[in-house]
């Protein structure tokens, strides 16, 4: 018999946005990001991956802020849905993990495009993202 995930058995986070964290290149991944690396099972990450993320922190690479931040080089996309999707797999094997997105309207499209990817290859994960 398979055991069911309940709620009850995954850790609950909280992610809440405001207008300004859409005006912020990347705003969602961001957040997202610094909250889960504060989460036990993140440092199973791969190296690369912890410095793309933690480089997102630090402040505004040029790659983000070219285009006015609408739009992003395939490669970097790509490179920062691996990583994103790297720590979500980090974090949910050490415990399932539900991350509620609160006022998910302030979404920017940068970070839905990388959310997006990045649960697409965590798919197979203990990891649930709601919008609400």
């Amino acid at each position: 018999a398979t055991a069911a995930l309940t709620l009850a058995d995954a850790r609950q986070v909280e992610l809440l946005l405001s207008a300004s964290t859409r005006r912020r290149p990347l705003g969602v991944v961001r957040k997202l990001a610094g909250v889960m690396l504060a989460l036990p099972g993140s440092l199973g990450v791969s190296p690369t991956s912890l410095q793309l993320l933690r480089d997102l922190e630090v402040g505004d690479p040029t790659w983000i802020t070219a285009g006015n931040g609408r739009t992003l080089p395939p490669e970097h996309v790509d490179d920062h849905s691996r990583a994103l999707s790297d720590l979500m797999l980090a974090v949910s094997d050490e415990q399932p993990t539900v991350v509620v997105i609160r006022n998910s309207q302030w979404v920017d499209d940068p970070s839905r495009l990388i959310l997006a990817r990045s649960l697409e290859m965590a798919r197979s994960s203990r990891f649930v993202l709601l919008p609400q």
